[in-house]
């Protein structure tokens, strides 16, 4: 297979090293990038089959991934921008399916914020 997408991490060193997602359409996993109006990048690997992922950030250091479980944030959640929270939004929208909710509380409760 050829490479799809090569990108450069534009964090400095203190953020850490930027992971390397080496992904497969046949390994489970569904991988997104990223990066807003001031470059900041964001990458987000979910493996289906476990229902787990992790949100990479390079502000937040790339070796201090947010963790999801079952389309919750284990992790604390940074303050996204609305379009951070769009591309969030609708990337596990994708990654875990629809999630029906009858209320509020339910919504709340279902995307991590309390």
């Amino acid at each position: 297979m050829s490479t799809l997408l090569t990108v450069t991490n534009h964090h400095c060193e203190g953020c850490g090293l930027p992971p390397e997602i080496a992904h497969t359409v046949v390994d489970g996993r569904y991988v997104s990038y990223f990066e807003n109006t001031f470059g900041e990048q964001f990458l987000l690997v979910i493996d289906r089959r476990t229902r787990r992922g992790w949100l990479y950030a390079g502000d937040l250091g790339w070796d201090s991934p947010v963790e999801i479980e079952d389309s919750r944030f284990v992790s604390p959640l940074p303050i996204l921008s609305a379009g951070e929270r769009g591309w969030l939004s609708a990337c596990m929208a994708e990654a875990f399916g629809p999630v029906v909710r009858t209320s509020a509380a339910q919504s709340a409760s279902a995307s991590g914020v309390a």
